[in-house]
This record gives structure tokens, C-alpha cells and sequence, in this order.
């Protein structure tokens, strides 16, 4: 994971593993632990990852907006209910699609 971000280019201010927490996605406290912890409001937090549950459900019902990174083009936003806030299909395109 720190290999795709470098590799990107990003930096972010942490990252969280469900072994590091012990709460595995998409349970609630897995984002409650995390938005406690950086003392963030959910508000100003963005999910970003490719599992349409744990990333895009998981967060949603806390609040949190997220990023699907759909590299195989097969998500399609009318066959769910809930929808993620942006999607791409890689990483590259992160700081592109929050800055529009």
C-alpha cells in the first residue's frame, strides 16, 4: 500500500490496517477509531479504496465521502443505493478528482 502511494505520488496523513485496529470493515468503529484517532471531523476525512462494501458502504453510513477505485470499469452507480461520492480506476487520478 505505501508502495502504490509513493509510486503516486500522494501523501496522506496515515493510514490503517484492520490488523492495527482489531475492527474489521465495514464495521463502524473501524472509521470511528480512525476519525478519533487523527481527531478528525468525518466531514473532512476522504475513503479512498475498491471494495464497493467496505469502502464505499462502510464509510457512508459514518458519513465519511469516499473514492472508488474501479480499475476494471465494472461498477455501475444504478445498481446500488448507496453511491460513492467520485470514482476512477486508479490511483493516479486521486488529486485530479478532489481538486474539480
Amino acid at each position: 500500500m505505501y508502495q502504490d502511494l509513493e509510486r503516486n505520488g500522494l501523501v496522506v496523513d496515515g493510514v490503517y490496517t484492520s490488523q492495527m485496529i482489531h475492527k474489521y470493515k465495514p464495521d463502524p468503529e473501524f472509521y470511528h477509531y480512525i476519525l478519533r484517532k487523527e481527531k478528525c471531523n468525518k466531514e473532512d476525512v476522504l475513503f479512498v479504496g475498491d471494495s464497493y462494501i467496505d469502502d464505499i458502504c462502510g464509510p457512508s453510513r459514518v458519513g465519511i465521502k469516499s473514492i472508488l477505485i474501479d480499475r476494471k470499469h465494472s461498477f455501475c452507480c444504478e445498481e446500488h443505493e448507496i453511491k460513492p461520492w467520485k470514482i476512477t480506476d486508479s490511483l493516479k487520478n486521486i488529486m485530479e478528482l478532489i481538486s474539480e
